[in-house]
């Protein structure tokens, strides 16, 4: 089954982190992935897109139906203002844009990954 779709997981200190789109709500980034382009590339361009960092050691964890999930620790600075606001979550926030079962499944499919630690990373603020 070809994929259509990207879905990336990143976390920090044992919170993931998710981006708020205001036409629907919180979600993962991710999106569709553009004709002439791989899984991966589409994964790296929506991260930057979405979030204004780089995803780092980015790695394929999963193919569900037309999408494939990946995890990848943040990365530096990419560009000066993200698409989306940002929030990190111990817990899945209330407003989701798609199923709260759907994000679950997700979520138990990186649960056994090493968390980026605080030294690792660089905490980023809300645009």
């Amino acid at each position: 089954m070809k994929p259509r779709y990207t879905i990336i997981v990143c976390y920090k200190n044992k919170e993931f982190l998710m981006v708020y789109n205001p036409e629907r709500a919180w979600e993962f980034p991710g999106g569709k992935i553009k004709q002439k382009e791989t899984a991966r590339q589409a994964a790296e361009r929506e991260f930057i897109e979405e979030t204004g960092y780089k995803p780092k050691n980015l790695k394929k964890i999963k193919q569900k139906n037309h999408g494939i999930i990946y995890y990848s620790e943040l990365g530096g600075r990419k560009t000066k203002k993200s698409e989306y606001t940002l929030g990190y979550f111990k817990k899945l926030p209330k407003k989701l844009s798609f199923s709260t079962k759907e994000y679950k499944e997700i979520l138990k499919t990186t649960e056994n990954l090493p968390k980026q630690t605080k030294k690792q990373t660089q905490t980023p603020k809300n645009n």
